[in-house]
């Protein structure tokens, strides 16, 4: 195994109040920082991965994701998503506009 990566270690997703905390196992590719991705600088980890996903029209070009993301963010207020190394994963909070129990307990009904 690499030192950059954790096979079969499992992606965690977790849904917030007020934030979605995505981690993913491994850290970043040696040499980049967090503000690289900030940038939109990418190196990739699965050259045959990332190119069936090129051909098939399902990424748009290296490196965008991210900084649309934030553009995204900025356009409608919200606070400046979050890329961090914690260990040997990489998290990344997306912060939401409203609450998401608030927005879940309007459509309940207690009757």
């Amino acid at each position: 195994m690499s030192r950059h990566s954790q096979i079969g270690a499992p992606l965690r997703v977790a849904i917030y109040d007020d934030r979605v905390e995505i981690e993913n196992p491994g850290i970043l590719l040696p040499g980049m920082t967090v503000e690289d991705v900030k940038q939109g600088v990418s190196k990739i980890r699965n050259r045959v991965i990332a190119r069936v996903f090129r051909e098939l029209d399902l990424i748009e070009q290296w490196g965008s994701g991210f900084r649309r993301i934030l553009d995204e963010a900025e356009e409608q207020n919200l606070p400046e998503p979050k890329i961090e190394e914690i260990g040997m994963r990489v998290r990344f909070t997306i912060y939401l506009a409203e609450s998401f129990m608030s927005t879940q307990k309007e459509g309940l009904s207690w009757d």
